[in-house]
């Protein structure tokens, strides 16, 4: 009896063990499953905060950028604008900051701090150290054509000709010029007498309301009856920026590391399959002159509406800067009918008064792009009218200096 009560007893005992061991090995389990998620966790958010920081950096970066493409413009004599000029050129800043409260310190930048940061070698610089960069392209916005004079009283029939010409010389598949015309004046219009009006839009699938006034942005035209994606943007992006390098300036910046277009200024004719959008000649922001100077060739003969008068104002542009009064006599000499139409009715300048200033900031990883719109007065004071921040794609961020749509 006594053998059979410790047996029983050393049972239990063992059964005890047991249970402790198996208890344990739970508790442990618990706490390693515990321990694995809080260092997960842990991992997640620094790398969360580690993203946001560095996105924080891009953008006052970009910010920054902005604020150069600013202090280049005050620099800039406001008495002529062409494509040869300084701030027509594509450039970069580098900022030795990393931290961005300090970096926001230097968006305001003065003459004396921003040539600190400044350097025709900005890509050597992001790749040998940790800094943050700006990528920046100026684009005058009167070398485009201005869609809020549709609603003018006095040059209207004159800017809606020039942009139906525009449309039809894009040759946009399966688009009526006129039409498409005619819907963007009922969108900026405060008339109800047109197709595309507001009821059109009340009675989509996702309604919203007619603007019935003028466009505060160009991105609004995509919100017009008939406009899609590849007439706003087309399938390209257009070599406008760099139009004015001759071809050594181009092979410099190629040699530096810059991302250019893959067909050049003076080869874009032959660049048959691209389809350039209207976001390229078409603005919201401007005095209501086309900038000879710097309008684009499919600007150009929409205005002038004479190839010999267009291919003579670019050949000549390369040259030199245009010379007012010469070209005025050339345009009287080919129509008086022009004459009276673009110079005594006011209609071109060689001078621009609105800008967008596109400024891409990166560090590390991410990206930002920050666009401005702003307009300069005679004595160079310079009012910012239109701000927009995106993100950059990822696919784009291996770009040195990306190349964008002058929009």
């Amino acid at each position: 009896m006594q053998h059979q009560e410790e047996c029983a007893r050393r049972r239990r005992a063992a059964d005890d063990r047991g249970i402790a061991l198996l208890v344990s090995l739970a508790i442990v389990a618990i706490l390693a499953v515990v321990v694995l998620d809080f260092s997960f966790s842990v991992r997640v958010n620094m790398h969360v905060a580690g993203d946001f920081r560095n996105r924080l950096v891009a953008l006052e970066a970009a910010k920054a950028g902005v604020y150069y493409g600013i202090y280049m413009l005050r620099q800039d004599d406001p008495g002529q604008d062409n494509l040869q000029e300084d701030w027509a050129q594509q450039m970069g800043i580098v900022l030795n900051k990393t931290d961005p409260y300090e970096l926001a310190d230097e968006t305001s930048l003065t003459e004396e701090e921003v040539g600190l940061g400044k350097h025709e070698d900005f890509l050597g610089c992001r790749e040998g150290g940790n800094v943050a960069t700006a990528s920046i392209v100026i684009c005058d916005e009167e070398r485009k054509i201005n869609v809020n004079l549709l609603t003018s009283q006095g040059n209207r029939p004159v800017f809606k000709r020039w942009i139906e010409t525009l449309i039809e010389n894009l040759e946009f598949p399966d688009v009526d010029a006129y039409e498409l015309v005619e819907n963007i004046t009922d969108w900026i219009d405060n008339d109800d007498s047109g197709v595309a009006e507001d009821q059109y839009y009340a009675d989509l699938a996702e309604p919203y309301s007619c603007r019935d006034d003028r466009m505060e942005s160009i991105y609004e035209l995509k919100l017009v009856k008939g406009m899609t994606d590849l007439i706003f943007f087309g399938d390209t992006p257009y070599p406008i920026q760099l139009s004015g390098l001759e071809e050594e300036q181009w092979e410099e910046r190629e040699e530096l590391g810059y991302s250019l277009p893959e067909t050049t200024p003076w080869d874009r004719e032959e660049d048959l399959d691209a389809s350039y959008g209207l976001a390229n000649f078409l603005t919201a922001h401007s005095s209501g002159t086309v900038n000879l100077s710097t309008a684009p060739p499919e600007v150009l003969i929409a205005i002038l509406d004479d190839e010999f008068l267009t291919e003579t104002v670019i050949k000549a542009r390369q040259e030199s800067p245009l010379q007012t009064r010469e070209l005025q006599n050339l345009i009287r000499q080919v129509s008086p009918t022009l004459y009276n139409t673009l110079v005594r009715g006011r209609a071109i300048a060689f001078r621009s008064t609105y800008f967008r200033i596109e400024s891409t900031g990166k560090f590390h990883k991410a990206a930002v792009k920050t666009t401005a719109i702003v307009s300069r007065s005679n004595n160079r004071d310079i009012t910012i009218h239109y701000w927009r921040v995106e993100d950059v794609r990822p696919e784009s961020i291996s770009e040195d200096v990306p190349w964008v749509n002058a929009m």
